[in-house]
């Protein structure tokens, strides 16, 4: 029996980003609209939540193209995953205002 790429969890995944990402804007707008300093750990879990909505989403939409579960999910992990440390790391590090790089 051939298993069928979860087209729900598609949906979840995009529905996860979509809130996750509005919460983590709203906290990130509110913060500079007070002209407080940004809480990095509060902003932690809305992020993690749209990192877990990415992994979901794009492991699933690499099953649509026939990659088995198990292939999908460890591409999608390290990748999602390594490419979240970075954005999160350029986050910090603009915010915090540190570093001179204008990329």
């Amino acid at each position: 029996m051939m298993l069928v790429p979860s087209y729900f969890l598609i949906l979840g995944g995009f529905l996860a980003v979509l809130t996750a990402g509005a919460a983590l804007q709203e906290m990130i707008k509110q913060a500079w609209l007070r002209e407080e300093k940004l809480n990095f750990p509060d902003l932690l879990v809305p992020y993690l939540a749209m990192c877990a909505g990415f992994i979901a989403m794009m492991a699933s939409g690499l099953q649509i193209f026939g990659i088995p579960a198990a292939g999908a999910y460890g591409f999608t992990i390290p990748f999602i995953l390594a490419l979240a440390g970075f954005v999160w790391w350029r986050l910090t590090v603009e915010i915090s205002g540190g570093g001179g790089s204008s990329w």
